[in-house]
């Protein structure tokens, strides 16, 4: 099983691109991968979620995860710059509705 979707490129560049608007081939051809295994992604991601409630249940989810140091520091740097580019996305949303209100 594989540890992502999307390499670290693609994921700066759909993060730039929620916060500027600003595109280039390379992320036109990652909508193009979105849009085509979107149906498919949708459904391994909601076999996962079944998958984790029934480890959950039996009481094995929350055991030790084996990642090799490597990935974990990777995985730890990518969900940061996910939650910081999202927060300025949400942060820009309100902004943005707050001015059109007034």
């Amino acid at each position: 099983m594989r540890s992502y979707i999307f390499t670290d490129n693609e994921i700066e560049g759909l993060l730039a691109w929620l916060s500027t608007g600003d595109e280039d081939d390379a992320l036109r051809m990652t909508f193009v991968g979105i849009r085509r295994n979107f149906r498919v992604l949708i459904v391994h991601m909601e076999l996962m979620v079944l998958v984790e409630k029934e480890l959950r249940r039996q009481g094995r989810f929350d055991r030790r995860m084996r990642l090799p140091r490597e990935l974990r520091e990777r995985m730890a740097v990518t969900m940061a710059k996910i939650q910081a580019a999202m927060a300025a996305v949400q942060s820009a949303k309100v902004s943005t509705k707050a001015r059109s209100e007034n």
